[in-house]
């Protein structure tokens, strides 16, 4: 009887420490489900990070590749500038010289006109004094 009975408070013991012992494999259980599915949540977290992190890196190259060109584009543009105000000042000298040229053939224009209009009157003169000499030697008779 007491042996029965002491055995018998034993088995409660070892059923209700075996009911303890499900009861807290089952919340481990739960606790490593929770964790695993954690665990893959932030791994696809990570890959998708990873993804932006590329994306992102991309990016910058080809905006360092746009800034790059950009700037040789620039100092193309400067070159050309240059380039165009040299031909300018250029055009300018020349454009000043054909002015000077110009000025100049209107000067020797006008001095020949003028000596053109001094012959013309020089030829008016030879004119008359041949006239007065034909009306001279007319009343001359030989």
């Amino acid at each position: 009887g007491e042996q029965g009975r002491g055995f018998a408070v034993v088995a409660d013991e070892v059923r209700k420490l075996a009911e303890r012992t499900t009861s807290s494999t089952q919340e481990i259980t739960v606790i490593v489900d929770s964790m695993s599915q954690c665990s893959r949540q932030a791994s696809e977290f990570i890959q998708s990070a990873e993804q932006l992190a590329t994306t992102g890196v991309d990016r910058a190259d080809h905006a360092d590749h746009a800034i790059r060109e950009i700037g040789e584009a620039s100092a193309n543009t400067v070159t050309m500038v240059n380039e165009i105000s040299a031909a300018i000042r250029e055009q300018s000298q020349a454009s000043s010289s054909i002015a000077e040229q110009v000025e100049r053939i209107a000067r020797m224009a006008q001095t020949a006109s003028g000596a053109a209009g001094n012959a013309a009157q020089a030829a008016d003169s030879l004119e008359k004094l041949a006239s007065q000499q034909r009306d001279t030697l007319g009343h001359y008779t030989v």
